[in-house]
Formats: structure tokens, sequence, C-alpha cells
């Protein structure tokens, strides 16, 4: 299933969020073009809200990123 998201309607990005992974897979994401490395940012973003939504069952996951919806 295939989804397309606007991310334009959610709040200003302004919180920082870490994660750990191997060496190996940083030095990868170092070497990653601009475009490249906002398409990955913005597939971790969709996956955490996705991930926020099927936690608590709301098919509209993306009001997540809202902080009005907190």
């Amino acid at each position: 299933m295939a989804f397309h998201y606007d991310l334009g309607d959610i709040d200003k990005l302004t919180e920082l969020y870490s994660i750990r992974i191997p060496e190996a897979l940083k030095m990868h994401i170092d070497k990653l073009s601009p475009s490249r490395r906002r398409a990955l940012n913005e597939a971790v973003l969709i996956s955490m809200a996705r991930f926020v939504h099927e936690a608590r069952f709301d098919s509209e996951y993306l009001n997540y990123l809202k902080s009005t919806n907190t």
C-alpha cells in the first residue's frame, strides 16, 4: 500500500531525537547526497509517526506531528 504524505501540513521540526545505529551504517549515511539525506529524514519521520499511530489505533496519525493534538 503506497501513501503520499504532505509534510508541509505538520509543525515546524524543532525537536531532536537520537537513535543508535551501527558504525558501518553511519558511514554510509554520511556519504548520502543532500537530497537522499532529506529523503531518509522524511522516511524516518513517517516511520515514527506510523508507529505512534499504530500504538494509539487512530487513523489520523499525521496529527501526532502537530502540537495541538498531543
